[in-house]
């Protein structure tokens, strides 16, 4: 009978550690493909409202902070910010951000104007709908995502 390097009979029942480092590298393959497949590629509709819904409260902290109006400017591509200041509307150093491939977007903003903080922080009440999610913005500048 030959015997391995290990002592034991070389016709011992059992699976060798390259045998098992092949079947854990095609699970592990496996697994990341059905992650990669199981989620969308781009953010989630709730996560563009979070991060709207955050920039908006950045909006309105400048708005006060700077003592002037800051307003939300929408487009069909995205949407930026801009502050009013005596040469007229500019932009602030808030970022503009372009919408992702899909998502549908709708507003109501009161007036059909824009959606603008005061320097005392008050608002144009709007109701801003990124696919199933809203944000509200009341007229003392709480802004809600539901």
């Amino acid at each position: 009978m030959k015997i391995s390097a290990t002592g034991k009979p070389k016709h011992e029942a059992g699976f060798t550690l390259i045998e098992l480092m092949v079947v854990i590298t095609i699970l592990g393959v496996a697994a990341a493909a059905v992650v990669f497949n199981a989620f969308p590629a781009g953010p989630s509709p709730r996560a563009e409202a979070e991060q709207l819904a955050a920039r908006l409260n950045a909006a309105r902290t400048l708005a006060i902070t700077a003592n002037t109006d800051t307003a939300l400017v929408l487009s069909a591509t995205g949407y930026s910010f801009e502050q009013r200041l005596p040469s007229g509307w500019q932009s602030p150093r808030i970022p503009a951000h372009d919408w992702p491939q899909g998502l549908t977007v709708a507003a109501q903003i009161e007036g059909g104007g824009r959606l603008r903080f005061d320097s005392t922080g008050l608002a144009t009440p709007a109701t801003i709908t990124l696919g199933p999610v809203r944000i509200t913005v009341s007229s003392a500048g709480d802004i809600d995502v539901e």
